[in-house]
């Protein structure tokens, strides 16, 4: 059987294959699964570093480091009320960095590798500290930015990317090319068929060469090319000349024919009433 076509079409084994997922897993995915907007149910429980994860095992993992961070939290805040009881005071809060005349910090400050920063706005200046949202929204833009140098390799199915080098087809073949409008398009085998079909012979010779050899070469059909000497048709024939109409126009032999059929019996009629 050919490729499927059609939804309804019959596939053969060696196609399914290759382009469906089995279910057994014993074929191998090519590319990105695209959902469309589904879920992936029933996942087993991982084993690997690999697996997907299911939301049972997220939720568990959760609240896990959840639970590990409250102890460590409750650990900290414990020994930081016992070892340093003289200075946790609610007054800590309202006490300024130390600062210069310049209005800048006099030396190091140390946040113990325990405690974090609250509350930051987003930073207008480059000198200023960042909060987590800045850095995921920077984060973000990059991969975005290398997402977009990345996709600019390939070529989209619209056409509106360009090749940057040439095409290594490996033996493959460009189908469904339609027929070719300007110079520049890719041809088809029917156009190319047609072209070629369409040149005369010359000295056994099918003439293959640039437009411009062909152009000079070859008369149009629709006449909107001109000979640049004589013509010369080694004993071939022009047939189903249509009739002249201008003096410099060809004639058959049957519109000369009739033409001397003509003046010969206006000659004879002439004669025979004494009339020259």
């Amino acid at each position: 059987m050919g490729e499927p076509v059609q939804s309804n079409d019959a596939v053969r084994l060696s196609s399914a294959n290759e382009f469906f997922l089995k279910r057994d897993g014993t074929s191998w995915m090519r590319g990105s699964l695209h959902a469309g907007g589904f879920k992936v149910i029933r996942v087993g429980d991982p084993r690997e570093e690999q697996d997907t994860v299911n939301l049972r095992m997220l939720q568990a993992s959760e609240a896990h480091v959840l639970q590990q961070a409250t102890a460590a939290a409750d650990t900290a805040v414990g020994d930081a009320i016992t070892n340093h009881a003289n200075t946790l005071n609610r007054d800590i809060r309202t006490k300024s960095l130390n600062l210069g005349p310049q209005g800048t910090a006099t030396k190091n400050f140390s946040m113990g590798g325990e405690y974090h920063i609250s509350g930051l706005p987003d930073p207008t200046l480059e000198h200023e500290a960042v909060n987590l949202r800045t850095l995921n929204r920077k984060v973000l833009k990059e991969i975005e930015v290398n997402n977009l140098l990345e996709a600019q390799k390939y070529l989209r199915l619209d056409g509106e990317n360009q090749m940057v080098s040439d095409l290594q087809m490996n033996d493959r073949t460009l189908v469904s090319l339609a027929d070719a409008v300007i110079p520049t398009d890719g041809v088809n085998k029917r156009t190319l068929d047609a072209a070629v079909n369409s040149l005369r012979s010359e000295n056994g010779q099918l003439i293959l060469a640039t437009n411009e050899h062909i152009n000079r070469k070859v008369m149009f059909l629709d006449g909107s090319s001109l000979p640049e000497n004589h013509q010369n048709y080694s004993d071939q024939r022009i047939t189903n000349l249509g009739a002249p109409v201008e003096n410099t126009d060809a004639a058959t032999k049957g519109f000369i024919d009739n033409q001397l059929r003509k003046r010969t019996f206006h000659i004879n009629t002439r004669r025979c009433s004494g009339t020259y």
